[in-house]
């Protein structure tokens, strides 16, 4: 076996390795990015809910005015307040989780400067999207945390509009 061949080998083992460690970091930032979606959907539903009871407990009269309006402003600050703090962590975790995709991505790139493979492929007229600079932060890491947190303020926007409008039918004492 030549010396190329060798590294090929080589290259081909530590290849596998990196790949396999990048694969599981970006399922486990799937994983993450899924399970906090499922949550802030079933929050979603919950204060729809909730504010569906409100504006029927104005509208019955069942319970006092001033119950139901402090009971959609609690909701509404509970809602900003444990979406937020779902996104944060979640985000959080995919940044260990980016940072670690990233360490085996470096040693990927590293250990193709080590062989000298890049200039193997530069000689056969081949350039490397591994050597070339890449922009990170434009990843789809990125794209992940921001559907996160607008998923967050969208939240937070509801719970706001739907307070607003049960404060304005509760504060008006008759219903809608």
């Amino acid at each position: 076996m030549t010396g190329f061949e060798n590294k090929i080998e080589t290259h081909q083992q530590n290849k596998r390795e990196a790949f396999d460690g990048m694969r599981a970091y970006h399922q486990s930032e799937i994983s993450h990015k899924s399970h906090a979606i499922d949550v802030l959907k079933t929050i979603m539903t919950a204060i729809l809910t909730i504010y569906a009871g409100l504006v029927v407990s104005v509208v019955t009269g069942k319970l006092a005015s001033i119950v139901i309006i402090v009971t959609s402003i609690l909701v509404c600050l509970a809602t900003a307040i444990c979406g937020h703090a779902i996104v944060w962590a979640t985000n959080k975790k995919i940044d260990q989780d980016n940072t670690k995709y990233e360490g085996f991505r470096d040693e990927y790139k590293t250990e193709r400067r080590i062989l000298c493979l890049e200039e193997e492929l530069q000689k056969a007229g081949c350039a490397s999207a591994w050597i070339q600079s890449q922009d990170r932060k434009k990843s789809g890491y990125s794209t992940t945390k921001l559907i996160l947190n607008i998923f967050a303020w969208s939240l937070t926007f509801v719970a706001t509009i739907a307070t607003v409008f049960v404060f304005l039918i509760a504060s008006t004492g008759n219903g809608v």
